[in-house]
């Protein structure tokens, strides 16, 4: 049951990607919700359903968002199942964890998307010139987790699922 809620949060949080998100935008830069639930998820489950869901989020992204289906499913994936390696070594009362790992797993999102794109021989802008929204999302992102992580505290602590504090 407390898989089929994750599953519910994620497909939710995405259908609010694609439509309102676009109108929350900070120096014309949309925050990454969908990465930052990655994240979270992947923290506070196993290797598996760290995998499960950011192969599950990419999949879903790339077929709302992406021209070329698979690169966000690849990179949440692989995000997902690093982080889920993690899940039982890291102290999940520590908040500024998750803002610091929210900001090195934005970091690798752009450059493992340029990287696969420049492969793919797509048009990748000069990375100088989008060096300056990389940041902004990085801060976005980071400040946002915060939000979202409380924010899943209060919701699954209505249901009475411990998130945060135990294991899934």
């Amino acid at each position: 049951m407390k898989r089929l809620y994750i599953i519910l949060i994620v497909f939710i949080n995405l259908i609010l990607q694609v439509t309102l998100y676009n109108f929350i935008k900070v120096f014309d830069v949309v925050p990454n919700v969908a990465l930052i639930l990655v994240v979270l998820f992947s923290l506070t489950t196993n290797v598996f359903m760290g995998g499960f869901i950011g192969l599950f989020t990419g999949i879903l992204y790339d077929i709302l968002i992406m021209d070329v289906i698979g690169i966000n499913a690849l990179i949440y994936f692989v995000i997902g199942v690093t982080l889920g390696n993690f899940s039982e070594e890291i102290n999940r009362e520590n908040k500024m964890l998750y803002v610091f790992v929210t900001a090195i797993a934005t970091v690798f999102y752009h450059l493992t998307t340029a990287l696969i794109m420049f492969f793919l021989k797509m048009n990748v802008s000069s990375i100088t010139l989008i060096i300056d929204k990389i940041i902004i999302q990085i801060i976005i992102n980071s400040v946002l987790c915060i939000f979202v992580q409380r924010l899943l505290n209060y919701v699954f602590n209505k249901i009475n699922i411990r998130l945060f504090n135990n294991r899934l």
